[in-house]
């Protein structure tokens, strides 16, 4: 509905946060990657949501969860309920049986439930409803590299931005480019680092770009928080723009808000001068610019 909007705004790529069925708000407890959530619509609303995307120009960009998978998914709900036994025991990182399933992780006492750091099993951030997966596992490899050839090959999406990518095994990414450059040479993978990124990119056999959270952190404490000095600044972004090669620094992600942040406007304390100022320099550095959905209007 929103399209005509964003069109006229210059908008040329859109990234979605997780589409997929999940129990929760933020979606990234996937319970199964091959269905659109009915929050958001279905398969055919998403269809033609990219077409019309593509009609005005604009890059269609789904968000991957590879590094963990929803406690309510078939893998998950096997493993809980036959335990040693399971098939898919091998596609988690358990420490002990017996493993909680979805329904007792949500019977667990709530002032616990939220990060717990002696599970049985490896999780992300500590969080139980989210068990990691096991990327060094063929078939679990498989499996996931066969989800992100489907949304590519199905509905003619455009690329994956990876979730929590320096947690996944670094082959498992090589691989997951070479899948995305037979399916659409023209795919792109954007990933989720927050730190130093060149072992990830500098070599051109992973992603072709992160969100610039070193960037973002340095114009946050200069333009929002003022904990840096006009020269340390200075430091700071000669340093950003040291760590790769140009062809790299022209498409990182350049960002001042996202799902995992506040917002700009809360940052800067209600300053609008401070907004500003700080939009004025995202869009005049280096980088591929990137407005959380709602920050133009700020």
């Amino acid at each position: 509905d929103k399209l005509d909007y964003l069109q006229d705004l210059g908008i040329n790529g859109l990234y979605l946060t997780p589409i997929f069925r999940a129990p929760s708000n933020h979606k990234y407890d996937t319970t199964d990657y091959y269905e659109v959530d009915p929050n958001f619509g279905d398969k055919a609303l998403f269809r033609s949501f990219v077409e019309e995307a593509h009609k005005r120009g604009m890059r269609v960009m789904l968000d991957a969860v590879f590094n963990h998978i929803g406690a309510e998914s078939t893998q998950w709900s096997d493993v809980a309920e036959y335990q040693e036994e399971s098939r898919y025991k091998d596609w988690f990182f358990i420490k002990e049986f017996p493993v909680p399933s979805a329904e007792e992780i949500r019977a667990t006492p709530p002032e616990t439930i939220e990060h717990v750091e002696n599970l049985p099993y490896e999780t992300y951030a500590y969080v139980p409803m989210m068990p990691k997966i096991n990327t060094h596992n063929p078939e679990v490899q498989e499996y996931l590299l066969n989800i992100a050839t489907y949304w590519i090959k199905e509905f003619n999406i455009d690329g994956w931005r990876l979730d929590v990518s320096p947690e996944v095994w670094p082959d498992f990414w090589r691989q997951y480019r070479k899948m995305i450059k037979t399916a659409n040479p023209e795919g792109i993978m954007i990933a989720e680092c927050w730190d130093d990124s060149r072992e990830w990119l500098t070599q051109g056999d992973m992603f072709d770009a992160t969100m610039h959270y070193v960037l973002s952190r340095n114009i946050w404490n200069r333009f929002c928080h003022h904990k840096i000095s006009l020269e340390q600044f200075d430091s700071c972004l000669n340093r950003s723009l040291m760590l790769y090669p140009e062809r790299i620094n022209q498409v990182l992600w350049t960002f001042l808000g996202s799902h995992d942040t506040a917002r700009l406007r809360t940052r800067a304390g209600g300053d609008l001068r401070m907004l500003h100022a700080a939009s004025f320099f995202q869009f005049t550095f280096p980088g591929a610019p990137i407005i959380y959905y709602g920050d133009e209007l700020g």
